[in-house]
């Protein structure tokens, strides 16, 4: 069942090293003379005793490393920004993700994306493996006469629908047939019929097709590997590094204000 696969884990243990780096960072330069003021005074090693400033920095450091934060090329003008958005949300008065900021979170995707290309592949070493990936996207690009995206997702619309398109904060039902090119049938953790899930929470892929959605319309999209499940661990059954095909039929949206 779509809804209880193993890409949830990874999506959402990326977003919490996101915000636990954010965090880290939001504590700004004069952390360490505010946790010396407030902090119990304890010896190093009893336990409930504070860590040391330099182990959280080392932790602050593997977060923004684990969740690639280093790559978005950011000055300090824009690091500055996004510490003021951390401090913001810690205060319970959050900025309002508008089509800027949902922009700038599609071009940090896009970054890493071709981050990846230039180092090779995402998700495999495999020469071979990486040209039978460009030949499959090649041949059902032609097969189906689909459209590809900058980020080299493949789409195509079955049947349109009408009303507004979902953003990343709105929660949406539908239903999900996902395939690869080893099985004739659909891969039951990659499906499910009329999945409840926050458009956010989907594959990379899928986050960005479904935005592409009206209510009603169902669609094809063929994700490459880097758009699915990338480096992170891969359904059982299905070969990593595999691209993978989602028919996807949008059946109900919820906006994301009406959620509490």
């Amino acid at each position: 069942m779509y809804s209880s696969c193993c890409y949830f884990a990874a999506v959402r243990a990326t977003q919490v090293l996101i915000l636990l780096c954010g965090i880290i960072l939001a504590a700004g330069p004069g952390a360490s003379e505010v946790w010396a003021e407030t902090a119990p005074h304890h010896q190093t090693g009893i336990e409930g005793s504070p860590p040391p400033l330099s182990a959280l920095s080392a932790v602050g450091s593997s977060f923004a490393e684990l969740a690639r934060l280093p790559e978005m090329g950011w000055n300090e003008a824009q690091q500055e920004a996004f510490i003021v958005g951390i401090r913001a949300a810690l205060q319970g008065k959050p900025y309002s993700l508008d089509e800027a900021a949902h922009a700038v979170r599609l071009a940090m995707v896009k970054r890493i994306q071709e981050n990846d290309r230039l180092r090779g592949s995402a998700t495999s070493t495999d020469p071979a493996q990486a040209e039978q990936t460009r030949q499959y996207l090649k041949e059902m690009r032609k097969r189906l006469k689909m459209q590809e995206t900058d980020s080299g997702m493949l789409y195509v619309f079955q049947a349109t629908g009408r009303g507004v398109r979902p953003t990343p904060d709105d929660i949406v039902i539908v239903t999900l047939v996902g395939t690869d090119p080893a099985h004739k049938t659909p891969v039951a953790e990659i499906s499910g019929e009329r999945v409840r899930i926050k458009v956010g929470d989907l594959l990379p892929g899928l986050v960005e097709g479904v935005q592409m959605m009206t209510l009603g319309s169902r669609a094809v999209f063929v994700l490459p590997p880097e758009l699915s499940f990338g480096r992170g661990e891969w359904p059982s059954g299905i070969e990593r590094g595999s691209p993978l095909t989602f028919v996807v039929t949008l059946h109900e949206v919820i906006s994301g204000m009406d959620v509490k």
